[in-house]
């Protein structure tokens, strides 16, 4: 179990990359940005109080509602609930819900 915030390690990274596709060059790797995200999350601390050695919050957030109301952030998510449950031998989807 974790305890406190991990950014994400360089085999997580290199396994979700491929939806962050970097077709111009940026001041800051989206990468950090999604570990800023991470660490919002993992923290539940506001927006304006992120940590320094991320981008600014305004930059952050930028790419936190661009990859929300794109359907981003639900995709990779599916994606990584559908390799788990593959590497479990089991179906992709799962076959009962609970409501």
């Amino acid at each position: 179990m974790q305890t406190k915030f991990a950014e994400l390690s360089d085999s997580q990274w290199q396994f979700i990359e491929k939806f962050f596709g970097c077709h111009r060059p940026k001041i800051h790797s989206m990468r950090t940005m999604l570990n800023a995200i991470l660490w919002l999350t993992r923290t539940g601390t506001q927006w304006r109080n992120l940590e320094s050695r991320y981008p600014k919050w305004e930059s952050v957030y930028y790419y936190y509602r661009i990859w929300k109301a794109s359907g981003l952030i639900d995709k990779v998510c599916a994606y990584l609930v559908e390799s788990e449950r593959k590497r479990l031998d089991a179906q992709a989807e799962p076959s009962i819900v609970a409501i």
